[in-house]
């Protein structure tokens, strides 16, 4: 759940510079739903996550909008119990059994020949995301962007199919979210003149 305390209140915050929504809105967003409903207790169903085809590649999810303005949840497959008379309210969220972690793909331990094409894909992707970054100039839009990403990766890599919506870097370190990548053409130029080592994407605060 992307909820937190600040200041001893629990709110609604994705980090960084984002709002922090204190989770006393979606109180009275409940409370306010109770006033006009009859039955003294509502169960609400959330937005559930579909893949693709038969694949564990999931569809970019994104939440109902009137579940998310009672609860305050950006995550697939919950639900909502509220009772009307009181006002209290209970979240259900799914419990996954211990195989989602190896069929959502987040193993910890790969084999060599694994290994072997996570480096091949990693390469190639390295190499576009450094080839859309010398193409880039004012005035182009993201789609543009985009296009040539894939471009590169199917006719360098014959990677035809590629997932660009994560944006996350493996590092010697483990894993870096790229919230704080260069984005304006000046601020990439700027990153990539301040030093003469190997030009990274990756320029996360520590």
């Amino acid at each position: 759940m992307s909820s937190f305390h600040y200041d001893d209140r629990p709110v609604f915050w994705l980090g960084n510079d984002t709002l922090r929504v204190s989770a006393a809105l979606f109180a009275e967003n409940r409370r306010r739903l109770c006033k006009g409903l009859k039955a003294k207790d509502s169960v609400l169903q959330g937005g559930e996550q579909t893949r693709r085809n038969c694949t564990d590649t999931d569809f970019l999810f994104r939440q109902e909008s009137f579940f998310h303005w009672a609860f305050g949840v950006t995550e697939a497959d919950c639900y909502g119990a509220i009772d009307v008379d009181s006002g209290k309210s209970i979240l259900f969220v799914p419990k996954l059994p211990e195989s989602y972690a190896t069929w959502m793909g987040d193993r910890l331990l790969k084999t060599d020949m694994e290994l072997e094409v996570l480096r091949y894909t990693n390469r190639i992707s390295s190499e576009a995301h450094k080839m859309v970054m010398k193409h880039v100039k004012p005035g182009l839009k993201e789609y543009e962007m985009e296009s040539l990403f894939q471009h590169y990766c199917n006719t360098k890599g014959g990677m035809r199919h590629v997932r660009i919506e994560d944006d996350i870097a493996m590092t010697a370190d483990g894993i870096e979210l790229m919230t704080c990548v260069p984005r304006t053409v000046e601020e990439i130029e700027a990153y990539m003149a301040e030093s003469a080592k190997p030009f990274s994407p990756v320029a996360s605060e520590k």
